[in-house]
Formats: structure tokens, C-alpha cells, sequence
């Protein structure tokens, strides 16, 4: 029960930014939190969280299973660092946050079969949103309202992001988001000074170079890692940057699903046989002209059905945004 159960993710995501040295320290710090859970005063909560595991409820919705996982998180940590004298001698800040951390790891990857993409709406939406996506591979800066940026630095942040998909705890791909993150971050300090026709980068350009890069990465199953990320990382920890680029990822994530011409300021026609031709190209098809049809704002009587009201705007506009889940953890509860 103490063992990694074969994965390779980090811990926490105290220290993301470093890109493959952040992984190899959380790795690091979880595979002592492993460790230490084989001492003796440790039994009691290996035994809590086995046995919250195997009595948890798959079929309750998102809302009431991430309820249920902090509050249970909330008093394990507790009792961990009064009653086992192996994490109470975890005296330091450092310490606490990195057996909280693993705490936190050592449930949710044991969780994961039960509270990720359990149902099936979960799983039509991750097939929806990834082919959609395909269809905008055609989509560049210029589209989204962003002047030319350094090249260079977008595979780093690209390859961050398919990488969310291979971790099971929630501290493992908030490291990723975060990484990714940091990259758009690095990119909107380069301003352009040398060229007065290009408009500097502002704060306003973070989430259109999100959204480029996303469309880019095509993450796997994006709805399902954005969604489990807000509702499983424990309140106490999804905080600050964490929660400011949680939140921005599933606005970006939101934005995506539905984008269409009015998106990207081009005509249907164009879309269309661009969002055809894309789907062809990863198909490996001639032609699979009938693809736009299907696409959000596409030609067709899709087109004519839909109402102004529900134009789609600019992402440097109000985009809607997700609320991250309120700081600090829950109240106690009964015991599970």
C-alpha cells in the first residue's frame, strides 16, 4: 500500500517552473512521503485511506466526491501530523506541505478510476473537444490577436501540456499547468521595442497565448484533467498562482469548445474549409469536406440556426471564466 503503484508523476507543486528538474523533485519528495509511511505510527492512516478507497462511492456527481475527498483529506492530515509520530517530527513548513502533498497523491491516485472521466459525459466531451481542436490546427497568432512571439519557447510549454494527461495526482498536473504557464509568463516579458509596427506584449495576450497553445498541444482528455483539477485539488492548496492558472486554463478549455468563425474574425466559408481540411490532414484523407458542417458556427444549416445572441467573442474579450474552489479547507465532518 505504501508503494508508488507504478507511476512516475511528481508531488507537490511547490516548486513547478524548473520543467524536468520540479518533476524529479516532487518525485523525489513523494517517494519519501512513501517511505515514511511504512513506520509503524503510520499504520492507522494507511489503513483510513484504504479503507475510504474501497467504500467510495463512484456514481455520486463531482461536486459531492470532491466534498467528500477534502473533508477526508482535512482530518487524515490532522490526526498524520498528531497522532504518527513519523510526520508529527515534520516540525518545518517544508516538511508538513510536502507530507501534505503526499497525502494527497497517495489517495487521489488511488481514487483516480473512481472520480476521473467516470461517466460517460465526461468521456463524449473529451472526444468532442480533442476533435474540434484538430479542427483548428490551422488557427495562428494573428487569429487570436497576438503579435509574433519567440518560437523558440512554445514546445516547452506544448510538451508541459500533453503532459498532464500521464499523472494521477492532482499536486503532478497542477506542476504541468503551472510549467506551461510560466512559459506564457516568460513570453509576455519579450516585448517588442525594436519594431514600432508590432505592439508590444501585454497581460491581455495571456490567455489568447494559452488558447494558441492548447490548440497546438491538443492535450488528451482536456476536459476531464481541467475539470478534475478544480474540483480535486484540496482548497488549501489551489490558491494564488495555482488557482489564477486553474482557473485561466478552464476558461481557455471553455472558450475552445465552442469557438467558430466569429472566434478567430473569419469568414464561415474560410473556417469551414479550413476546419475540413485540418480534419482531413489528421485523418490522412483527401477530402472530408463534410466535416465543417459539424463544426460549432459551421456552413450549413447549423449556420443559419444560429442566433446572434451566442456569437462567439475575441478571447481577449469577457471570455467566462470558472471559479476556483473557495480557499482554505472545508470544516471537519463526521467521521466517513
Amino acid at each position: 500500500m505504501a508503494g508508488t503503484d507504478g507511476l512516475t508523476a511528481p508531488g507537490s507543486a511547490a516548486q513547478a517552473g524548473q520543467g524536468g528538474d520540479s518533476h524529479q523533485q516532487e518525485k523525489s519528495a513523494y517517494a519519501r512521503f512513501c517511505q515514511m509511511l511504512r513506520h509503524p505510527s503510520a499504520k492507522p492512516l494507511v489503513a483510513k485511506a484504504q479503507h475510504f478507497v474501497v467504500n467510495f462511492d463512484s456514481g455520486m456527481s463531482r461536486e459531492d466526491a470532491s466534498d467528500k475527498v477534502a473533508r477526508f483529506l482535512t482530518k487524515a492530515e490532522a490526526w498524520m501530523f498528531s497522532e504518527a509520530v513519523v510526520f508529527a517530527a515534520e516540525a518545518d513548513e517544508a516538511g508538513r506541505s510536502n507530507a501534505s502533498e503526499g497525502l494527497e497523491k497517495f489517495l487521489l491516485s488511488r481514487l483516480y478510476p473512481k472520480v476521473f472521466a467516470v461517466n460517460d459525459a465526461d468521456q463524449e466531451l473529451d472526444a468532442k473537444l480533442n476533435r474540434h481542436i484538430t479542427g483548428l490546427a490551422w488557427v495562428d497568432l494573428n487569429h487570436l490577436g497576438i503579435p509574433t512571439v519567440d518560437s523558440a519557447l512554445l514546445p516547452r510549454a506544448i510538451q508541459e501540456l500533453r503532459s498532464i494527461d500521464n499523472y494521477k495526482g492532482p499536486g503532478d498536473k497542477i506542476v504541468c499547468v503551472l510549467n506551461s504557464c510560466r512559459v506564457v509568463t516568460d513570453i509576455l516579458k519579450r516585448t517588442y521595442t525594436g519594431d514600432s509596427s508590432v505592439r508590444p506584449l501585454s497581460a491581455d495576450d495571456f490567455l489568447p497565448l494559452l488558447i494558441y497553445m492548447i490548440i497546438k498541444a491538443n492535450p488528451p482528455r482536456l476536459h476531464s484533467n481541467a475539470e478534475y483539477l478544480a474540483a480535486f485539488r484540496h482548497p488549501s492548496r489551489l490558491t494564488g498562482e495555482d488557482a489564477y492558472f486553474v482557473t485561466t486554463l478552464c476558461s481557455a478549455k471553455e472558450f475552445l469548445a465552442t469557438a467558430g468563425p466569429d472566434a478567430f474574425e473569419v469568414p464561415a466559408e474560410e473556417y469551414d474549409a479550413r476546419y475540413a481540411e485540418a480534419l482531413a490532414a489528421a485523418d490522412g484523407l483527401v477530402d472530408r469536406g463534410h466535416e465543417a458542417a459539424a463544426a460549432p458556427g459551421g456552413a450549413g444549416k447549423e449556420r443559419h440556426q444560429r442566433k446572434e445572441a451566442h456569437a462567439q467573442p475575441r478571447p481577449n474579450g469577457a471570455a467566462r471564466v470558472h471559479s476556483p474552489p473557495a480557499a482554505g479547507p472545508p470544516a471537519p465532518a463526521a467521521a466517513e
